[in-house]
Order: structure tokens, then sequence, then C-alpha cells
């Protein structure tokens, strides 16, 4: 790993404008920050080398070395002050477009201390508590899934349905299993919350690669929705790009 790292948050700027820096060291001693013109960058020891003329600066100085980890990774989260209780019955539903579907399991939500959805290039599944469901039914790259979580009197349902016609392959299916929903306090979607985090790791993992739209939770089981079009303009979209 390099020790000493950083980037500038925008490539150019007009005069009295700013740019900032943002730097990561795990170096031991402070790092130096200095402003250069670049004379010539190329540091091919066939050519002339690398040459800096100093400009100077009001920020050049020494600097505590202070570590920043960068984690790989997109997500987004949803809290309550207060969890609320899930009715029962209950139905969770999501569209989903995997992107780069494998056998990694890759998280669609995961509500906290509760049920997790992801999905594989096998199927959407479900992780609930001690049980897990997982549909029998594959998902191919870039087509778009309805995926409808169903809670009712003690049953959990998992259905996947393809909003797009693939010839030879059926790519919808369900299972079914004991069990309830958690109370809502927070939900991620995208990731799921890792099991076991450091100080300096990331606390989330098993990214989607792929887009969220839609998500919504409706009191009732409901089994079937509206007419979906992939031309249809998206009232909520997460676009997530992300590999472990």
């Amino acid at each position: 790993m390099v020790p000493l790292i950083g980037y500038v948050d925008r490539f150019s700027a007009r005069p009295r404008e700013r740019i900032a820096v943002k730097v990561s060291s795990r170096l031991a001693e402070p790092y130096r920050a200095d402003l250069v013109r670049i004379i010539h960058g190329d540091a091919n020891p066939a050519g002339p080398g690398l040459k800096f003329e100093e400009v100077e600066a009001t920020f050049a100085g020494a600097y505590p070395s202070r570590f920043q980890p960068a984690h790989s990774g997109s997500y987004g989260i949803v809290t309550r002050d207060k969890a609320i209780p899930l009715p029962d019955p209950c139905t969770i539903v999501v569209r989903v477009q995997p992107w780069l579907p494998d056998a990694r399991r890759q998280t669609v939500w995961a509500i906290a201390g509760g049920p997790t959805l992801w999905v594989t290039a096998e199927g959407a599944g479900l992780t609930l508590g001690a049980h897990e469901l997982r549909v029998a039914a594959p998902m191919l790259k870039r087509r778009w899934y309805e995926l409808r979580v169903i809670a009712e009197a003690g049953r959990v349902r998992l259905r996947q349905t393809a909003l797009q016609r693939s010839w030879g392959v059926t790519d919808s299916g369900e299972a079914e299993t004991t069990g309830s929903l958690a109370p809502l306090a927070a939900i991620v979607f995208g990731a799921a919350l890792a099991a076991t985090a450091g100080p300096h790791d990331n606390l989330y993992t098993d990214f989607l690669n792929g887009r969220i739209e839609d998500p919504s939770i409706m009191p009732g089981a409901h089994d079937a929705g509206a007419a979906w079009s992939p031309m249809r303009p998206a009232v909520s979209r997460i676009g997530i790009s992300a590999r472990k």
C-alpha cells in the first residue's frame, strides 16, 4: 500500500477559485506540501527526468500525518429516529437490474437487525435469521426484475419476476419459508453491514453492481403490481457500480 496518497477535488480552476487537496498519510512523521510548476513530468530514465520549479504558496509547509481510508463500494442508507413495526401482512417491493451477476451475493437491501435481500446469477435470495430463501431462477445481465418480499401470518415469500422477456430462459420464480419481518429502524440499499470490521475497515460489504428502482413498503399482501416499462422514467433510482 502506498503510504502517502492525495487527490484534488477538481482538475482545474480559474484565478481566485479554490482547489481542495485531500491527503491520507500512513507515515510516522509529518508530510510536506509544496506548490510546484512541472517543467518535465516524465520519470523515464532515458529522458531528461523530472523537473519541477517551486512556486511560493501560503500553504507550503509540514502537516501531521493522518490516515484516512478510502473504501470501495457505493450504497444508500435510510434511517429513522425510532424503529417502527412493519404491518402484518406486509409487502416490500423493489426493482433491480444486476449488471454483473455472478456467484457472489450482491445486496439489494438490508434491514438492520432483520432480513437481507440479495441477488446472484442463479437467482434472488433472502436471509431471514436462521432461515434462507433462494429462488431457483437465474438473473440475467442488465435485465430488469421485480423482487417482492411478502410477510403474512408467520410466512415469508420471495417472488422474482422478470420484467423483460428472455427467450429460452425461465427467469421468474418464488420461494417461501416461515418467519416474520423485524421492525424498521434503518435500511441499507446496495450493501450489507459487515459482520466484523476493524477501526479502518469498511463497515459495509456485499455491494451490488447494478441499479435499484422504486423501493416501497406496503401494508397487505400484494402479489402483483402495475405494468412497468424499462423506458418509463423512474420515480427513484439508485445507480450503483462497485466490486469488493
